[in-house]
């Protein structure tokens, strides 16, 4: 059925519909070439999947009749600023069910997140099929196993549609022009800088710089900063604005047209007040707040507030997001480290360049944990007695197997 849509809509030069049907039918090929599900002959269900961001939802609705896939669909949705997992659910099924007859309605409706209300949305639907419907969230077995599929393909569908949204020469220019009019810039922002802080619980606090150019990110002028002394967000934020814009003329002639601040008003407030003192005049900045997705200038007492659907909003926070994003990577390299040296640091009779030794040799505190006395001895410099006291120190909490968080390289505690 989707195959004769695709051309059918081909036929009538359709083409953004063709490919979205495209996309939905090698969606379905995809699934039905991995998935090894077998569901029992009885089974006559629609499989719901949800995946989502702030701004935007994917849903995929995979169609089981006597225990066979026999179709697949797909659609986007805006979300609404207060926007739940569960109210998204509940408006995935109202629009998947709005205009259906008792004969498209299944008897099991399996969801990847509870709707609101469900028994309600379960009594409205089994009014229209005049049976008993079920609405639930599968926690186990074969149809588990066929919603994690149905999830994975929604998140694969909205970022397929966030990647075409932001690479299309029309819709970025469409972006900067909005961004230009909401924020009062003379000139499209061409060149758009995202400064974001990032730490947990104050400890290793790390900032990123990302840039963006004609609305594409320009990863080689890229920049990471780690936070010297710092006092709170509003101090590392000066203070990475110090830094960026030192000697600003005559190191780095390229100004942005815009400066983005991950914060709200007191975090632009900050960056305002550093690129005074560092002597930047006619410097466009505003804080992009993330419980609203307001925007926030210098002393402003209200803050600018965009359609939810707006270019505009979407390209400020692609921008804010690749910031989080390059400043996290940054932070878990240096948080990985710490962790690393810290239990190495503990070991009884073990200095720093014995220590670099092991690490070098294993190449991870992993591998060091994992290591029998035997291997630990093949390092140069440490003897049988040392290994020993090596070995016994990383497995004196858990003589069986060392449980280490392959993420950081921690060892988990038992």
């Amino acid at each position: 059925d989707i195959s004769r849509r695709m051309n059918e809509a081909s036929a009538a030069q359709d083409y953004e519909q063709a490919s979205v049907l495209r996309d939905d039918l090698a969606a379905l090929e995809r699934v039905l070439e991995k998935s090894v599900v077998v569901l029992p002959d009885d089974t006559f269900a629609d499989i719901v999947g949800l995946h989502h961001d702030d701004l935007q939802s994917a849903v995929q609705v995979f169609s089981v009749r006597s225990g066979r896939i026999v179709g697949q669909r797909g659609f986007i949705m805006e979300n609404s600023v207060d926007a739940t997992s569960e109210t998204l659910m509940t408006d995935a099924l109202m629009h998947i069910y709005a205009a259906a007859t008792k004969d498209e309605i299944p008897t099991e409706v399996l969801v990847s997140h509870e709707p609101e209300s469900a028994t309600s949305l379960a009594e409205l639907l089994g009014t229209i099929r005049e049976a008993q419907i079920s609405v639930r969230v599968p926690s186990r077995g074969d149809k588990k196993m066929l919603m994690d599929t149905v999830v994975i393909n929604a998140g694969q569908a909205l970022g397929l549609h966030k990647t075409k949204r932001s690479t299309d020469l029309v819709t970025r220019s469409k972006a900067l022009a909005e961004i230009q009019e909401a924020i009062g810039l003379p000139d499209a922002p061409l060149r758009i800088e995202c400064i974001d802080v990032s730490h947990i619980s104050g400890t290793n606090v790390v900032a990123s710089l990302v840039v963006f150019e004609d609305g594409i990110p320009k990863k080689k002028d890229y920049r990471q900063f780690i936070i010297e002394d710092p006092r709170d967000d509003t101090a590392s934020i000066a203070q990475v604005v110090a830094r960026r814009f030192k000697d600003h003329d005559e190191k780095r002639p390229y100004r942005p047209n815009l400066l983005v601040i991950d914060g709200g008003l007191p975090q632009v407030n900050a960056a305002a007040k550093a690129l005074e003192a560092a002597g930047v005049s006619n410097m466009h900045v505003v804080g992009l707040a993330k419980r609203m997705e307001e925007i926030w200038k210098p002393g402003a007492t209200y803050p600018v507030i965009l359609p939810r659907s707006s270019e505009a909003l979407f390209m400020l926070q692609r921008v804010r997001d690749e910031a989080h994003r390059f400043a996290i990577t940054l932070h878990r390299n240096r948080r990985s480290k710490g962790m690393v040296d810290s239990v190495l640091d503990d070991v009884p009779g073990l200095g720093p360049v014995k220590k670099k030794a092991v690490l070098a040799h294993f190449g991870s505190l992993k591998k060091v944990a994992a290591a029998s006395v035997s291997e630990l001895s093949e390092v140069p410099g440490i003897g049988p007695i040392q290994a020993e006291q090596i070995w016994q120190f990383l497995n004196q909490d858990n003589p069986g197997d060392v449980a280490i968080n392959t993420a950081t390289g921690e060892i988990i505690e038992s």
